[in-house]
């Protein structure tokens, strides 16, 4: 689960939203499964938005490039699409990416926390 979000300038905080699960697009459960296909699932958690959307609102797929330590998946709070994070953390129980964009001087940082070992 999507726990907080971190804008950043020149490696720095300069402002951080920490994401509650009474907002319906954060309570959102974010599952990487360890298969060949590598799917990636995002569930809409125990809110929807929208109650005519499904449990599971987005089916794609995971790749990760050992060479650049990047992670590649949506973030769809952020934009609609695939892109390649760089991977800052990678436990057991969290998980913290980062995407720099203008020349690298700016980035965002989401941390992600396990919600079940499963």
């Amino acid at each position: 689960m999507l726990i907080g979000i971190q804008f950043r300038e020149d490696g720095k905080p300069l402002q951080s939203f920490e994401v509650t699960a009474d907002d319906c697009a954060y309570d959102d459960l974010y599952v990487f499964y360890a298969n060949d296909e590598r799917k990636f699932e995002i569930d809409e958690g125990a809110s929807t938005c929208d109650p005519a959307d499904p449990q599971i609102f987005l089916t794609d797929s995971w790749a990760l490039v050992n060479a650049t330590a990047t992670l590649e998946f949506i973030i769809p709070v952020l934009v609609p699409f695939k892109l390649p994070y760089i991977i800052h953390d990678l436990t057991k129980d969290k998980l913290v990416v980062e995407i720099y964009f203008n020349e690298e001087k700016h980035s965002y940082r989401m941390i992600f926390e396990s919600v079940s070992s499963d």
